[in-house]
Parts: structure tokens; sequence; C-alpha cells
């Protein structure tokens, strides 16, 4: 057929080769054979090359065939290919590196398997042209019937959404998504009685309710055509700004700002930077849509190199700067950001600190070694003092926490690079920046609010609720930033409300964050939203101890010995920072799958002030006076030794599946612990070892002086009971 579309040229970005002009050929005159492209395929075992090579020689491609780095160096130092296709998961540095040395100016895509390679090719010419067909009848019977819209409308959406996903780089399927949806973007709306020129003026749950109705009538109809490639009309949950927008999304962005062009709405790019910040557009959607909208503006105000490895951020960013007259690179590695540097070093960079490979220290620190002193802004997750510290002692011209208002940002960067301040720039900038601030007002939520489904700062969707205790509420929730599991402890109002409370408790927080041991649960950090005050902590599968002894009574004395050993371990890693538990009990040891153990709770049961009057009455609402030494009884300093002595409690638990003292009610079993020792365990359980016996009744002496003297040594002679008892 001479009119056959180039599927692959789509792949790669490669404009189909347009259709040669019939003409007379005299059959005495050589006809000079058509140049071909060159791909390289490189397909390590197991991969068989062998139906990627036919469709490539079907797309017009010489193909060369390379089944490791060896062989493929010595392919690429002899051809040019235009294309190189590696079929692996992932492509790593040390291949990419093989490649840009060997051919710079080639194209790589790496793919998984075969039909991912199909699917980029977006769909048979025949398939689609059908598809065009039933779109164009279906489009042009509605709007011919019911004209409600200006007739331009739906080109100059098409036009932005088409220009947009080129910004966007998004994949040819993709591409082809946005087309269809932006074509068939106005039906609904020639469908509704209800007016499109207000999408400014209107209130966010108005517009919300709308954009709602609209996708889900433009949804109906999309399905009703059975395109022959996939059209997604549904958002991803999470925060928009941390992911690349969907093509409905874009397609959205792109009639949004056609429609306030067609209303004449002033200042259109400021309206709908409102709309992005008050989440009724995708904020990179937006950004990109006003990229396709500004006609050849010249980038002239130097290049900024952004650096990070959340895409959706770095496409926010990066349009952004874009925007603002600056021209932008962009790298999701250290490594790749270095190079970039090295071969055409920019005027700025703004890098996360977090970064695979290469850190944004080791980055700015290399720079540094080198004598390349070019400005360097941290935008980054890790917001606490020592990475704010270290990032400034190495030279940066500003670090700067995420999530940070954009208006800020910029303002910073033209400061940084020493800019003037326009006066339309510096009404813009406080504009949305108010806006900003409005939109987080909105999304605080309050303590008796939080149940699952709720999100906190965009960021934490809370998903499981775990129970509730004197110190709050515990939830499982999804960091939808990092793309992680992790508990949220919520403090209960009563326990922030006091400024000497609070600030007591988020030092004991900074000390917990400095515990680094396999048997000690990490703690990430400590957020304050409105009225909220909660830390996050890492998420464990598994159960505590209390559930195990309920469900399981007394445990082999080998295992529970080795559970004490591993508990003391952590303990000791606490204690030699000075932080005391000061809550050791079942319920804050967790039992984990392959049976290693974590303690939970540093610094939260120690937050409350020891002198307070009501700190050993908050503690026993807790539920652990059947786990406190004699000294937190009588409402003495507490130490160290404190936390043996519940440690004690515990293992005795562990070995015999009952506590130490027995009584009717909690008031007869304290005054027995205040009054005497406990009987030796293997009284309750005989197979217990008269060795064993004396470590317990160490742990539980109600001398504290006549106790184990730390944790490590405690830990020590576990271990070594243990191998007497194998």
């Amino acid at each position: 057929m001479p009119d056959r579309r180039d599927r692959l040229g789509g792949m790669t970005g490669m404009p189909a080769a347009p259709a040669a002009p019939t003409e007379r050929i005299d059959p005495t005159v050589a006809v000079p054979r058509p140049v071909r492209r060159q791909a390289l395929l490189y397909a390590p075992p197991p991969a068989t090359p062998a139906p990627y090579i036919t469709l490539f020689e079907v797309e017009g491609f010489d193909v060369l065939v390379a089944n490791s780095p060896e062989s493929a160096a010595v392919l690429l130092a002899n051809s040019s290919p235009t294309l190189i296709v590696a079929l692996v998961p992932v492509l790593g540095d040390e291949l990419r590196d093989l490649f840009r040395k060997h051919a710079p100016n080639s194209e790589v895509r790496a793919f998984p398997g075969f039909l991912p390679v199909l699917e980029d090719a977006v769909v048979r010419p025949h398939d689609a042209f059908e598809f065009a067909i039933r779109s164009i009848v279906a489009t042009a019977g509605v709007l011919s019937a019911v004209r409600k819209t200006p007739r331009e409308r739906t080109v100059r959406i098409l036009q932005l959404t088409e220009k947009a996903a080129a910004a966007l780089h998004f994949t040819s399927a993709d591409a082809a998504a946005g087309r269809v949806i932006a074509a068939l973007y106005d039906v609904p709306h020639a469908l509704s009685n209800a007016g499109t020129t207000k999408t400014e003026q209107q209130n966010a749950e108005t517009r919300r309710n709308e954009r709602g109705v609209h996708r889900a009538m433009l949804t109906e109809f999309i399905a009703a055509l059975a395109a022959p490639f996939p059209i997604v009309m549904t958002s991803p949950p999470g925060d928009p700004a941390q992911r690349t927008p969907t093509p409905v999304e874009v397609v959205e962005a792109a009639a949004t700002y056609a429609i306030m062009v067609e209303a004449r709405v002033e200042q259109p790019d400021l309206a709908m930077r409102k709309l992005a910040l008050s989440g009724d557009v995708h904020p990179v959607a937006a950004e990109a849509v006003l990229s396709a909208a500004m006609k050849g503006h010249a980038a002239n105000r130097g290049r900024i190199l952004v650096v990070d490895s959340d895409a959706g951020a770095r496409n926010l960013l990066a349009l952004r700067l874009a925007n603002e007259g600056y021209s932008t690179d962009v790298a999701a590695d250290g490594r790749t950001a270095l190079e970039s540097i090295r071969r055409d070093p920019p005027a700025l960079i703004i890098s996360e600190t977090v970064l695979p490979g290469m850190d944004g220290f080791s980055l700015l620190d290399t720079l540094r070694r080198e004598g390349r002193h070019i400005p360097l802004v941290f935008l980054s997750a890790r917001n606490d003092a020592l990475s704010m510290n270290k990032g400034l002692l190495l030279g940066a011209a500003d670090f700067l926490p995420k999530p940070i208002n954009t208006e800020v940002l910029l303002v910073k960067l033209q400061k940084v690079m020493g800019e003037k301040f326009a006066a339309a720039d510096a009404s813009a900038r406080l504009t949305l920046s108010d806006v900003t601030r409005g939109g987080q007002e909105e999304t605080t939520v309050t303590y008796n609010q939080l149940a699952p489904g709720v999100s906190i700062l965009s960021r934490f969707k809370l998903e499981k609720d775990l129970g509730e205790g004197g110190m709050g509420k515990v939830f499982k929730a999804r960091d939808e930033r990092l793309e992680e599991d992790v508990v949220l402890k919520v403090m209960k109002d009563s326990l922030t409300g006091d400024a000497k409370t609070l600030e007591h408790f988020k030092r004991e927080i900074r000390l917990a964050r400095k515990i680094s041991h396999p048997a000690v649960v990490r703690i990430f950090d400590f957020f304050e939203v409105g009225s909220l005050k909660f830390v996050t902590m890492e998420f464990l599968q598994g159960t505590d101890l209390a559930h195990e002894i309920v469900r399981r009574g007394a445990f082999p004395t080998p295992v529970a010995l080795r559970i004490g050993a591993e508990f003391f371990e952590g303990l000791a890693a606490a204690h030699d920072l000075n932080v005391v538990h000061r809550d050791v009990k079942p319920h804050n040891v967790y039992l984990l799958a392959g049976g290693h153990v974590k303690i939970l709770d540093f610094g939260i049961a120690q937050g409350l002030d020891p002198q307070r009057p009501d700190h050993t009455m908050t503690q026993t609402v807790i539920g652990t006076p059947d786990y406190m030494s004699p000294e937190q009884l009588l409402g003495q300093k507490v130490d160290a030794r404190t936390d043996i002595y519940s440690a004690g409690v515990m293992l005795y638990e562990l070995l015999t599946g009952a506590l130490p003292f027995e009584g009717k009610d909690s008031t007869e079993r304290i005054t027995a612990r205040l009054d005497r020792a406990p009987d030796a365990p293997s009284k309750r359980a005989p197979r217990i070892s008269h060795e064993v016996d004396g470590f317990i009744l160490r742990l539980l002496a109600r001398n504290r002086d006549e106790r184990w003297p730390d944790a490590r040594s405690a830990a020590t002679e576990l271990r070594n009971l243990i191998k007497t008892i194998r």
C-alpha cells in the first residue's frame, strides 16, 4: 500500500515519511535504493530477537542485534543507528552510559517484552481509520443538531492538547488518546443546557460537580466508540502535583484555558494557576497548556537545570520555569545531572537532596571540588535541621523544604540570579501566594474528623484505623509522595494543648529519631498541621507480642530467650543515646513474620513530663501498671534500669504465659510488687532452668541497683543462656 503508516516512526517520535508522488519511470533508468534507517536491538539472553527483527524490518529499519554490552559497543563503534531498543525491564546506568558514549544522537528506548513494543506503536492504520470515521460522524451529527458552542473552540482545545502533550513527552498512545478526547470534549457541552463561560467566577464546589458530570458523560460517549487503543478517563489517586497528568487531565486544562480566552478573562494565565492551586485543574497540565499557549516566547532569562527523581515535581517546575522565560534542562538522578553540567554548565541548579545513584549533597560537593561554583538551590523532601545545615555548609545558595509555594521559590531564584522584580510579576506572586495559603487551610482536619479516607497535607491518606490508646489515635496511611505505607500516631488534643508538654514531646522525638537499630521501629518525622500533632513511623507486617501471648500462651524457652536478646539489643541502642522508653510491654513489641522483633513507641511514652502530677495516671490510662517498675509506681525518677525491670516482666510472661504477680485487681498486684520478690519462673513452668530463673529474678529486683546494670550486658547473658539449652 503506498500510504502505509509508519507505526514505529510514531513510537520514536520521527515523522512518517511523506508519500512519494506517482510518476512515470523510464525502465532504462536505474532507480537508487532509498536509504534505510539503522536500529540496534539489544537482546540479552533469554530474549529472542526474531519477532523484533521482523517488526523493525517491516517498519523500514536495517536491524543490528547485540546480546551483550561488549557486542553492542563493537556494533555501535562501526554504525550510526537512529534508534536503540533494549529488551530489558529497566535501563541501568551502565547500559545508558554505554549507549550515550557510542551513540549520543540515537534515541534509546527500553521495553520489557514484545507486547509493550506493539502497544507503543499505537494502532494499525485500518483500525485508526475506522475509529476516526466513527468519531467524526458522531461528533458532526451532534454538533450540527445542537449548535451551542463556537466552531473554533474544539480546534483550539485540540491544538493546545497536542502541544501540551509534546511538552510533557507523552507516549504515542497517550498523545493519541489526548487527541481523541480533545476532539470529542465539547459533545457533553453541546448536549447540556448549562453555559460554559463562568470558569473563574463559579465557586469551587460547583466547578468540581460540573467537571464530574461532564467527564462522566464524555466517558460514556468514548466507551461507546470502542476505541482500538486504551483511553483512560479516570485520574489515579494521590497528590496530582507529584505525578504526570493523564490525557484527560491535559484536555480538561486545555478546555479550561480555551474557554477563558473565549470569555475574554483578564490575565488568563493567572486565573489558570489559581484554578491549579485550588485543585480544579491538574497543576502540571496547567503549566503545559500555558506553555502551549505562549506563542514564540523567548527563553532569555538564563538556563536552569532541575534535578529530581519525582517526574511530577520535575515536570511541574521545569514547565513553570520555561513559562517564566527560563530555558530548562531536567535530570532524574545525580550522575546524569553531573554529566549534563560538565557538558554545558547552567546558570543555576535546583536539586532534590534524595536522588538515586548520587544524592544532591554529593553532587554539590563534587561540583565544588571541580571548581564549578554554579548557584545550587536545594528543594528537598528532607526538612530537618541537619540536612539544611549540611546543604548550606556545602555551599548551597538556599535550602527550601517541600512542599514549597512556587511563587516563593521564583522570588528566591530571582534574588539568587540578581534579577530585578517587575511590578506585574510581584503582583502575580502575591496573588498566587494568597491562593496557596487559602487552599492549605481548607485541607486542615481536626482530631475528631480523622478516619480512613481522610487526607492530611495532600500527602498522607489514612487507610486503616489501628486503634486508639491513652496517647491518641493510630492509623495505617499511604505516603503518596514517597509511595510507601507508614503509621501515623496522632496525639490527643489534651496532651498537646500545654506548650511545655508539647515541647518536651518534640525534644524526645528528636532523640528517638537518632536510634538506628534493626530491632527498633524507625520514626520518620513529626508534623504539626493546624491542631493536629502527629508522628510518622515505619509500617510493619506482623503482630504484637501481647496478641501472640494470648494466642499461644507460654513460648518455648529458646524462642522466648531469643526474642528477649533481640529486644535488649535494641533497648541498648536507645539507652546509648540516653533515651528511656518508660512504657515497655508486649503491646509495644512487634513480632515480624520472620520471627524477629521491633520495639515500638520510642519517644512516645516518654514525651510526658515525669515531674507532672498526672504522669503516673496517664500511664495507668494506657494500661501498663502491670509492667511498671517499683520506682515508677512510687513516682520516683526513672532511668535505663526502669526499662530493664519492665522487660523482665515481659520476658517472665513470655516464658510462663502469666504475669509475675497475681491478684484480684491491679491494686493488689501493685502492692505485691512493692512488698516482695516474684516467684521463680520455674515454679510456674518446670521446664525452665535455674540459670534462666536467676537471670529473670535479677531483672525484677525491687532495688534498681541489684538489677542488670545495662541492657547490653543483659542481651549478652541471654545469648550465652541460649547456647546452654540447645
